[in-house]
């Protein structure tokens, strides 16, 4: 079993070229950012970072750069903060809260499944899922497909509007 912080990229692999392939269909679609994302793209993707864990950490900085978002991004592998043995995935959020002495915990609303808001209630932590609030915008389809891909919203909206959608979200507990 290998730990998600040590997950190695195959960088021999043209995983970029694919991926990049694939974005062909906005420019056929003429989206209107299309160039400015494929240029903030590949010097992403030119970062050639063994560790994929590592690699996306610097994605999101960068895509939070891209839209104007200051964000500080601390992996907790690099926290060199140990947890207890962790048997359920809804307890690991839990576990690195308590290891920070955080007295909220935020996560994706996919997240309700796992966790149990009575273990975060008993160790005085507030449990909080962030609920995107996800405007209808041109994509050049038939019916507007909420929650794609930060590129297709990029592809389609100014870093600007991408910025103000990223504000955009709710907090509602478990």
């Amino acid at each position: 079993k290998t730990a998600i912080k040590d997950v190695q990229i195959r960088n021999e692999e043209p995983w970029p070229d694919e991926i990049m392939r694939n974005l062909d269909y906005y420019r056929e679609r003429r989206a209107p950012h299309y160039e400015a994302v494929i240029d903030f793209l590949q010097i992403a993707f030119a970062e050639r970072e063994v560790r994929l864990s590592r690699f996306l950490a610097s994605l999101l900085r960068k895509t939070c750069e891209f839209i104007g978002l200051d964000v500080r991004i601390n992996p907790f592998s690099e926290s060199g903060l140990a947890l207890p043995a962790v048997t359920h995935p809804g307890d690991w959020g839990l576990q690195m809260a308590k290891a920070i002495g955080a007295d909220t915990y935020f996560n994706a609303p996919g997240g309700r499944k796992i966790y149990d808001s009575g273990k975060f209630e008993s160790a005085g932590i507030e449990l909080l899922f962030v609920d995107p609030v996800l405007p209808p915008y041109p994509q050049r389809r038939s019916d507007f497909i909420p929650g794609l891909s930060i590129i297709d919203a990029l592809m389609w909206n100014s870093p600007d509007d991408v910025l103000n959608m990223v504000q955009g979200y709710t907090l509602s507990p478990c």
